[in-house]
């Protein structure tokens, strides 16, 4: 069959291979050489062939590697527009005498729908759970792929997506397995795709296939229960949560006959889902996407919950829920979540905002209140690692890269070549602080400019220390399942074997 989607391009890379080859789908992978790598590709890195191979790991693209002797860059060719960016990586001894922690096995490059996972649901917009405010995603956010399942089915692989290549897992890890049952594929089902959810949002696969609640002799106990899914994430980020559904059973036909009540993080996510009441019919597939951050207060790596419950403000004919597809995709901001050198510039922005303070007082000549007017500076990698000389005397690693200190002179002062009294100190502290609040990973923490100015105005033992960020390093490619927008990343791990895959998107 035909794929709904038409991707304008499509990369598929072996890394190691000496030829084009094709996968256990049919789909051919190219080699990395002439306009993919530098002419130099030898003098950086070599190819290797995997000592050992699991024999349920597919030999494309895992049996070759590249191993890497030293930073390397690969370069593509692309159109404008969003891509799926997907890495793959068996980890294995490579050649005879060789294990490296520095290579890659496989790179795929598809390009994906404008605004796909950006413009928000069947309803067109993103609902932030527990605001009032929808949720907006800009060009600075990155998404990372967690999660990609077919609820109540099974895996969708690649080449039966919708032509962009994501594959579709089953939840029966997930699922919270009391008072659920599935309903089977009806083949004679044809679904009718629309403007608003158009036929490569999912597979038909996943819009056929559904779970939904027990007691089917007695649907009313299904009001003391939860038809509930636990997704292990990692704290301290906001997810994009799409979760697919369509109505395809024949007593199922009206309006208002099936409602129930979305909850995510154990906060309503919408009161009253009726699926055809939004869609307009039976059959017709939807999908609505939901934001919501997930702190720490559980632990580094707390559950993402999903229940969902039989509206009891209204009397439904069938009290019960149904859900198709869920994907789960982490939101990494672009600004916050960088190299060690983005932190760093943010560091020395404030030794010179403190160092511009002190200069000013100086020159005052009575004790009004000093007016801060800050010209911002960009500094270069040069500079920036001749300031933190070669990036040596490391304070510590947080969420957001490596810090460092002792800048130009020498000493071991946020001030550049200053001597620092007590109040200069407490002012540096105080800004520190407010940047803090500043770069939270939670969005809804960042303090308005208003309140910025106010806290810069308060004294130091007024202001609120803030959360700790999570302890998270940003990757820049991942395998897939897969992801879109800016670039984000997922891993996967196949039965049988240990091979990786991370997907990224970018907005």
């Amino acid at each position: 069959a035909t794929a709904a989607y038409d991707p304008t391009d499509v990369f598929l890379i072996n890394c190691g291979a000496t030829s084009d080859t094709n996968d256990t789908s049919g789909r051919t992978w190219t080699t990395e050489y002439e306009k993919l790598v530098p002419w130099n590709l030898d003098n950086l890195s070599f190819a290797a062939n995997a000592s050992y191979q699991d024999v349920a790991v597919s030999q494309v693209p895992f049996m070759e590697a590249r191993i890497f002797r030293s930073e390397f860059t690969y370069k593509f060719q692309v159109s404008t527009g969003w891509k799926f960016l997907r890495l793959y990586f068996y980890p294995t001894r490579y050649g005879s005498d060789f294990s490296s922690n520095t290579f890659i096995n496989g790179v795929d490059i598809v390009s994906i729908p404008d605004g796909f996972y950006t413009k928000g649901g069947f309803d067109d917009k993103i609902t932030n759970v527990g605001s009032s405010i929808d949720f907006e995603l800009d060009g600075e956010i990155t998404l990372e792929t967690v999660y990609r399942l077919n609820i109540g089915g099974d895996m969708v692989s690649v080449v039966n997506d919708t032509g962009m290549f994501k594959q579709w897992f089953s939840d029966d890890d997930f699922l919270l397995r009391e008072n659920s049952r599935i309903i089977p594929v009806i083949a004679s089902v044809k679904l009718n795709y629309t403007e608003k959810t158009l036929a490569y949002v999912a597979p038909d696969d996943v819009y056929k296939m559904s779970r939904t609640m027990g007691n089917v002799n007695n649907p009313r106990l299904n009001q003391n229960f939860n038809l509930t899914w636990h997704f292990p994430v990692e704290a301290g980020f906001n997810y994009l949560v799409r979760l697919h559904f369509c109505e395809t059973l024949a007593e199922v036909n009206g309006s208002g006959q099936r409602v129930f009540t979305i909850f995510i993080r154990n906060q309503i996510g919408k009161l009253e889902m009726d699926v055809i009441g939004m869609s307009g019919d039976s059959r017709i597939p939807m999908y609505l996407d939901f934001s919501v951050y997930v702190s720490s207060e559980s632990g580094l790596r707390p559950d993402l919950r999903l229940d969902l419950h039989p509206s009891t403000e209204i009397a439904p004919k069938y009290y019960n829920a149904v859900l198709n597809g869920v994907e789960i995709l982490k939101l990494i901001n672009d600004d916050v979540v960088g190299s060690a050198t983005g932190l760093v510039s943010i560091i020395v922005l404030l030794i010179l905002l403190v160092r511009r303070q002190i200069k000013r007082k100086k020159n005052r000549q009575n004790n009004s209140v000093t007016m801060f007017k800050v010209l911002l500076k960009h500094y270069t990698y040069a500079e920036v690692k001749k300031i933190t000389k070669s990036f040596s005397h490391t304070i510590g690693k947080g969420g957001f890269g490596t810090i460092y200190n002792d800048l130009e002179n020498g000493q071991q002062t946020w001030i550049l070549g200053d001597e620092v009294t007590m109040e200069e100190n407490e002012i540096a502290k105080k800004m520190i602080l407010v940047s803090l609040w500043c770069i939270q990973p939670c969005p809804m923490d960042h303090p308005p400019m208003n309140i910025v100015v106010e806290m810069l105005e308060e004294s130091l033992d007024s202001l609120e220390i803030p959360p700790k960020p999570s302890m998270h390093i940003s990757r820049g490619f991942v395998t897939d399942q897969s992801s879109c927008l800016p670039l984000f990343s997922h891993g996967e791990e196949e039965a049988g074997g240990n091979t990786e895959t991370f997907d990224s998107i970018n907005i």
